[in-house]
């Protein structure tokens, strides 16, 4: 749960982006939920500055690496940066407002303020393996994120005319051979990367993060409670008014509930779930492609990032993406052991039409939704298209 497992990073990453000043949003510990950052009108203009800026940075590379004349290891080392780029910035990309929270973090409150009823009725509830195992993943996501600007520099310091950075985009870099600009325009192209990236990778991984993925983890958990008192109707041998009153709580949460995945939803179908089944795949594909044909061509420390993005974005189809489709498989089975428990009810009864109006929950992206079949749907693409490319390649050399 949000709570008791990911609240700690939350709060972490939160400070992080205070001090970088880039997320529009603080942690109020008196009120226990995200809050907007106390702020000026300058600083609402630095961050939409930041936006545009990172705009113009991805159509700029993406000009570069359509009609420049780089070899083909040059522009796959390019695209997973680009991807990566552009999926940070497709995750952020909420207008900032003063006194105003984005989507994303009213969806964040929304669970916060939702647990916090069942935390009063089960106060022991320990966290589950899945949840340890997403913090764990997290951290690492964290680390993704910090060590990526630090990569960035490394690759332009060994090849300033790598792609698809700031130093291939000057005339300084003519033709793959790079002429030394004054010690000062270097050190500010190099300042401007860093500070760019560091920006948008780590702004945009929190929307990612703790959005897209723990807003899915969070919705898991809360069916698989829900399940347990569907069970505990079916193995009641109370009274028929108790029943009735057990009953009453569970569609009145379950409804709850329901709100509670419009919200979510609401919050990410129209960004963060395009960007995540859209370009998450088209990262895996370029990592893979550069992992198994380029491994000798990119310079340590530059090719370490390409590994780790690798396994980062495959976790994300195969893994996220199945637990994604649980949401849906398991309010299916709660409904159903929910309805063979009101077998005993009349069919005309409030409780039968009640569970009669309740539909499965979903994580939907425009007008489809994420159903068990989707993930090794990705990751068939993902491999047909690395094959591809690995094919696409050896013919031309």
């Amino acid at each position: 749960m949000l709570t008791t497992s990911y609240k700690s990073l939350l709060i972490h990453h939160l400070k992080i982006c205070k001090l970088l000043q880039c997320t529009w949003a603080r942690w109020d510990a008196n009120l226990g939920q995200i809050v907007p950052r106390n702020g000026s009108k300058l600083g609402l203009l630095y961050q939409k500055f930041q936006l545009m800026a990172g705009l113009l940075y991805s159509m700029g590379i993406t000009l570069k690496i359509s009609k420049g004349k780089d070899s083909i290891a040059e522009k796959a080392q390019g695209l997973v940066f680009l991807m990566l780029f552009f999926i940070t910035l497709l995750a952020r990309w909420y207008w900032p407002r003063l006194g105003v929270l984005n989507e994303p973090c009213r969806m964040l409150n929304a669970c916060l303020r939702f647990e916090k009823v069942l935390i009063k009725e089960h106060p022991g509830r320990h966290p589950s393996l899945l949840d340890k195992l997403m913090v764990a993943f997290l951290q690492l996501l964290e680390t993704t994120a910090i060590l990526i600007p630090t990569i960035v520099i490394a690759i332009q310091l060994h090849n300033p005319c790598a792609l698809p950075f700031l130093g291939s985009l000057s005339h300084y870099c003519s033709k793959g051979i790079w002429t030394a600009p004054p010690d000062w325009v270097h050190v500010f192209m190099l300042t401007t990367d860093f500070w760019i990236w560091l920006h948008f990778i780590y702004d945009g991984s929190f929307y990612i993060i703790y959005a897209f993925m723990v807003g899915i983890v969070c919705m898991v958990d809360y069916l698989e409670y829900f399940e347990k008192m569907a069970l505990e109707i079916q193995n009641s041998g109370s009274s028929r008014a108790s029943l009735e009153e057990h009953l009453d709580k569970v569609l009145h949460t379950y409804k709850c509930l329901r709100l509670l995945e419009k919200t979510i939803n609401h919050a990410m179908k129209g960004q963060l779930v395009p960007a995540m089944i859209g370009v998450c795949p088209q990262i895996q594909v370029f990592s893979m492609f550069v992992c198994i044909k380029l491994y000798s061509k990119i310079p340590m420390p530059g090719f370490l990032i390409f590994p780790l993005v690798m396994f980062d974005s495959s976790v994300n189809n195969l893994v996220i993406e199945t637990l994604a489709a649980k949401v849906n498989t398991n309010s299916v089975k709660f409904l159903s052991d929910l309805n063979r428990g009101l077998k005993s009810f009349p069919n005309k009864s409030s409780h039968r039409k009640e569970m009669r109006a309740c539909t499965a929950a979903k994580i939907q992206f425009g007008q489809n939704f994420v159903d068990k079949g989707t993930p090794l749907v990705i990751e068939n693409f993902c491999f047909n298209q690395t094959v591809s490319l690995l094919l696409l390649n050896s013919r031309n050399n």
